[in-house]
């Protein structure tokens, strides 16, 4: 709920600034967003979801560089916005460096956390994956995601940002820039067709997610706990219902939240305590059911504590050396464990629990808190037992270092299918030509354009590398089960 609240809080505060609805009458945006991907999801299922994302995929895209373009002609061309930009003196972000200077550390923890945990256990991409035809497909439906949805569609959306700090610099709420800009440089025709692709890109996202927490619902908890007998047609009416749950719940969410980055934030600290355990499950043979079950309460107990209770204020405040305790009142106090400070220079404004630039240590101590936990219950919890391990590790073909004592129990010859450090080294070609696509667009935009021209082309070089690699991951694969291509 919490992830289908952020992006229907998205898809609101979209529709709210389209439509010209003042804030009190919001809900009714939000039901007309909510109901519209429930009727998707419901009557469509995962197939429904799929062929409709590849649809709304190219509509949404040509409606963000339609709105880019026509948001650099309002300001001048890409020469005047780097102009613009770079005479705002107070702007960090004036230089317009892919490594700002002005990053906070806790910052870039938090991005390479994120950004590795959604890579490693997000389950609506393991549910694409897992209906591909077979892994070849699967490994280029991924490639072919990352460029595209990392390299590619972001610049549309970078350049409407930084065209709205140029046209609407005064503006007070920053999620509401981008339907203002929208609402601002279209003409009515061209504002039409862009609101209809941000609604393709609000249904492809939400479709996914309520199909993906339906089928977590219907087969992980009712089919295998409360019912395991009842018909198909039961099981789809359950997972309806289950649905249309979701949709509620993150429709609540979404109504609560004062903004999206509340809600991101949130579903950061809260998700990053099982982005291990989910590694550690595939990783590791002595992670299971119990230590799950371990990790996901324990991330609530540690996110409540945390962000509603403010448990960890003092012991964070002494170990980061920040202050524990904030009052505001006609004269504000600022506190260090318990002692009031006088020079108050270097303090941010908020506490641990509070402080932005802090989110990446929120994440790092829910991460340590869900780990030692999940980790403790499964070493004093029974193993899954061995004949379901032995299953599981032909099936899935681990990485081998985790796995010795039922490689050993198995009695026989294993081979992982894909080597690690190969596996690391195909990682790494792929980020780099991921990375460099993002940097070389970027130069060619609002750079140089020999530079990017030349990171464009290293980009081209190592997305073939990584795609040649794939290929013979893959035939490897088909010579290890016995297969033919």
């Amino acid at each position: 709920p919490l992830i289908c609240g952020w992006v229907i809080k998205a898809m609101e505060t979209i529709s709210t600034e389209a439509l010209g609805l003042p804030d009190d009458k919001r809900i009714y945006a939000t039901i007309g967003v909510v109901a519209v991907g429930i009727a998707v999801s419901v009557f469509g299922g995962l197939s429904g979801v799929v062929y409709a994302d590849f649809f709304q995929l190219v509509l949404a895209t040509l409606g963000t560089i339609l709105l880019g373009v026509m948001a650099v002609m309002a300001v001048g061309g890409l020469d005047v916005l780097v102009e613009r930009l770079g005479a705002m003196s107070s702007w960090p972000g004036k230089d317009l460096s892919m490594m700002p200077a002005q990053l906070p550390l806790w910052d870039m923890i938090t991005f390479i956390v994120v950004g590795l945990g959604v890579a490693t256990s997000g389950g609506y991409n393991a549910q694409r994956l897992l209906a591909c035809r077979d892994s070849r497909h699967a490994s280029g439906a991924q490639l072919l995601h990352t460029i595209l949805y990392y390299a590619l569609m972001p610049w549309p959306w970078i350049i409407v940002a930084l065209c709205s700090m140029v046209l609407i610099p005064e503006i007070a709420k920053a999620d509401a820039a981008y339907p203002k800009m929208m609402m601002m440089v279209l003409p009515s025709g061209l504002r039409g067709i862009l609101i209809a692709a941000m609604l393709a890109a609000f249904l492809s996202t939400i479709s996914t997610l309520f199909n993906w927490g339906a089928s977590y619902l219907m087969n992980d908890i009712f089919r295998r706990f409360i019912k395991t007998d009842c018909s198909d047609r039961t099981y789809v009416v359950i997972s309806r219902v289950a649905t249309l749950l979701i949709a509620t719940a993150g429709a609540a969410v979404a109504l609560m939240a004062d903004s999206i980055q509340q809600l991101l934030v949130i579903s950061y600290v809260l998700g990053s305590g099982g982005f291990l355990i989910n590694f550690m499950q595939w990783m590791w043979w002595r992670m299971n059911r119990f230590g799950a079950v371990a990790g996901f309460l324990s991330g609530w107990v540690v996110v409540i504590a945390m962000l509603l209770f403010k448990a960890f204020d003092r012991p964070m405040a002494w170990l980061l050396n920040l202050p524990d305790t904030v009052s505001y009142s006609s004269t504000q106090t600022v506190t260090k464990l318990g002692k009031v400070l006088t020079d108050t220079s270097n303090y941010d404004g908020m506490a641990f629990s509070t402080a932005e630039s802090l989110t990446g240590a929120r994440i790092a101590l829910a991460i340590v808190l869900v780990t030692i936990s999940s980790v403790v219950v499964a070493l004093l919890t029974p193993p899954e037992p061995m004949e379901n391990l032995k299953k599981f590790l032909l099936k899935a073909r681990p990485f081998s270092f985790g796995w010795k004592p039922v490689i050993r129990a198995l009695g026989e010859p294993y081979d992982a299918v894909e080597d690690f450090w190969r596996t690391i080294f195909s990682w790494l070609i792929c980020l780099v030509s991921v990375f460099a696509l993002i940097q070389g667009i970027g130069e060619l935009l609002i750079g140089s354009r020999s530079i990017g021209c030349g990171l464009v082309a290293l980009s081209g070089l190592t997305f073939w590398w990584t795609y040649r690699r794939l290929q013979q991951d893959y035939a490897h694969e088909l010579k290890a089960y016995g297969r033919h291509p």
